[in-house]
């Protein structure tokens, strides 16, 4: 499993909650079916403009891709 740590605060209990409101836009983007690349451009996009950070493309991409998997593995709809 990636650990994404982008200002590098996991292990700070002040800051444990710095990216909670990337929780629920990125919940209802694979709800809807975003797809790798959508939720890539979208984290990428948050960090820039939210937290004005400068993001590192590829480690957002490979979130991007673990969370899609994840999704999709987790909440599957079998096929009728």
């Amino acid at each position: 499993m990636l650990v994404w740590d982008p200002i590098g605060v996991a292990d700070s209990t002040e800051a444990q909650e710095e990216f909670d409101c990337l929780i629920s836009p990125l919940m209802h983007q694979l709800h809807d079916g975003a797809s790798e690349r959508d939720i890539g451009k979208w984290l990428i996009q948050e960090l820039s403009d939210h937290f004005g950070m400068t993001p590192e493309k590829n480690r957002e991409r490979a979130l991007a891709k673990e969370l899609t998997n994840w999704w999709h593995s987790a909440f599957a709809r079998p096929i009728e």
